[in-house]
């Protein structure tokens, strides 16, 4: 009964969320281009976001498409600022530095090895095989908010990510799947 059990989403309060952690750009490493596309589900919303992720010359942009494939948004970050531009009139739901938060658990700060880290707040616990990650899971703590993240790796990384990764946040109750398409 407990695998049928979807979680339920939970609001951030304002103020509430932990500390974001964004590594500077100039510490990110080679320069990467990756035209995605995310799909997910919050309670019984489901969405669907083409996205393009460019790490070049110490700036990370990750750019929203619409479903006419003009822009929706770019998010830049250089160094640790973070600079939000939006090409339609929607008001996102959530702060967008959370995202860029998302991408850099994903791309950016996991282990080296299998094994166990603490640091920000965070114990980080990852699984490889054969040099590869497979699983990494975050939990705070000070079990604020409860839950944990966890990120599934699928395949091999080619050659920045693995094909497909899954995001599931226990803590607030979403999951995405994120494709790599070239």
């Amino acid at each position: 009964l407990c695998a049928c059990h979807r979680a339920q989403p939970v609001e951030v309060p304002r103020g509430e969320a932990p500390a974001m952690v964004l590594v500077p750009t100039g510490a990110l490493g080679r320069s990467f281009v990756a035209q995605q596309r995310l799909e997910g589900s919050y309670g019984e919303r489901t969405f669907t976001l083409d996205a393009a992720l460019q790490l070049r010359e110490g700036k990370l942009t990750l750019m929203g498409l619409t479903p006419f494939n003009t822009r929706a948004f770019v998010l830049e970050q250089t160094g640790t600022d973070v600079q939000l531009e939006k090409f339609i009139e929607r008001e996102l739901p959530f702060d967008p530095r959370h995202v860029l938060d998302a991408v850099h658990r994903v791309f950016f700060r996991g282990l080296n090895d299998s094994g166990v880290k603490e640091e920000f707040g965070e114990r980080i616990t990852e699984t490889r095989e054969s040099g590869q990650p497979r699983t990494r899971v975050y939990e705070r703590l000070d079990g604020k908010p409860a839950g944990k993240l966890t990120v599934t790796f699928e395949g091999d990384a080619s050659p920045v990510i693995a094909p497909v990764v899954t995001i599931q946040n226990g803590s607030y109750g979403y999951t995405s799947r994120l494709t790599t398409v070239s």
